[in-house]
């Protein structure tokens, strides 16, 4: 990313600033009227020719002004932004917000998801560390054709999996219902770490020695206790206020942006993103393809028991990112003062 000389980056902070505020492109006549006093709109129309060719801005149509580009709201967020300080009532609400303590770290992670909206605006997406093994409590089949049967499986976690499965065809639902006893009989309220070891040993034998369909469930069931297993808690909170932001006016572009924060894997690799620390993730720097027309800050800090306390806000790029970065610098000082008392 090519440095800019003193007039570039007040010309850059002009743009993004009053972009963020009014959604509209900015033209050298507002900054010139706005920003920069005592720079000639001639010689700002310059400057903005020069940021675009160097690929800080976009200019959405010939005849209209220009918008920030990925990279000029990295540079803005890198180098130009300043976090303003938060109201006292806001730094009230956040004091207040642990005041019980660290009573769990399901209910820190709650309490830290609603604050968040609450004093950001935003939508919240959130990801609870692994919680423990997982125990099975539920085991269905049921058939849905002479051919297929749907497998459901229902962790005490309150996880839920179903897959489809072939039935041979000279399965009878009298063999189907002694195969489901069989394995609830023998596997729920086993831990994930069981069915992998001595229980996997034990039944394997039997297990192959039935039906096909047998078969197919247990390794159904392993597929599925694994990723029970390794997947952590996606929350997302407040996703109605995707609508309030005007670049999801539009009904194709909100039904997109809903049916993203609809798909927990995504969701979760976006949260994956940051290292550590507090930091923005904007438009095509997403790994997740869904995401590259998003603005993301997020905090991703250490919890109770060496877990890790991953939560953010998300919208489009035309993010707050200054005052988004201070609230979650809030909340994140509040927390680490929680967790070390």
């Amino acid at each position: 990313m090519a440095d800019l000389d003193a007039r570039k980056r007040q010309v850059l902070k002009a743009v993004v600033d009053d972009y963020l505020r009014s959604g509209d492109p900015v033209g050298s006549r507002t900054i010139a009227r706005k920003y920069l006093l005592t720079a000639s709109p001639a010689t700002i129309r310059n400057e903005l020719a020069d940021l675009e060719e160097l690929g800080y801005l976009d200019q959405p149509h010939t005849s209209a002004g220009r918008v920030p580009s990925d990279q000029g709201y990295r540079f803005y967020v890198d180098r130009l932004m300043r976090p303003p300080e938060l109201s006292r009532a806001d730094m009230l609400r956040i004091r207040n917000a642990y005041r019980q303590g660290a009573q769990s770290l399901e209910w820190l992670i709650h309490e830290t998801v609603k604050l968040l909206g609450e004093i950001s605006e935003y939508t919240v997406l959130a990801l609870v560390p692994d919680p423990g093994p997982q125990r099975l409590q539920g085991l269905d089949i049921v058939p849905c054709s002479p051919e297929q049967a749907v497998l459901v499986l229902v962790t005490d976690k309150g996880l839920v999996f179903h897959r489809m499965i072939e039935l041979p065809p000279e399965e009878e639902p009298d063999g189907l219902a002694e195969t489901v006893g069989l394995l609830r009989q023998s596997l729920l309220g086993r831990s994930l770490e069981e069915v992998q070891g001595s229980t996997l040993g034990q039944l394997s034998h039997r297990l192959k020695s039935r039906a096909q369909v047998a078969e197919q469930v247990f390794d159904l069931l392993l597929a599925g206790l694994a990723s029970a297993g390794e997947n952590e808690q996606v929350v997302v909170s407040g996703a109605s206020r995707i609508a309030q932001q005007r670049e999801y006016q539009d009904v194709f572009r909100l039904t997109e942006m809903l049916g993203f924060l609809e798909q927990r894997r995504a969701v979760r690799d976006l949260l994956l993103e940051l290292d550590e620390g507090i930091g923005a993730i904007i438009g095509k720097e997403h790994r997740v393809a869904q995401a590259a027309t998003t603005g993301l800050v997020m905090a991703n800090l250490p919890g109770p028991g060496g877990s890790r306390l991953r939560f953010g806000v998300v919208g489009p790029k035309r993010l707050d990112y200054a005052r988004a970065t201070a609230v979650l610098s809030a909340i994140a000082e509040q927390l680490g003062d929680i967790l070390h008392e």
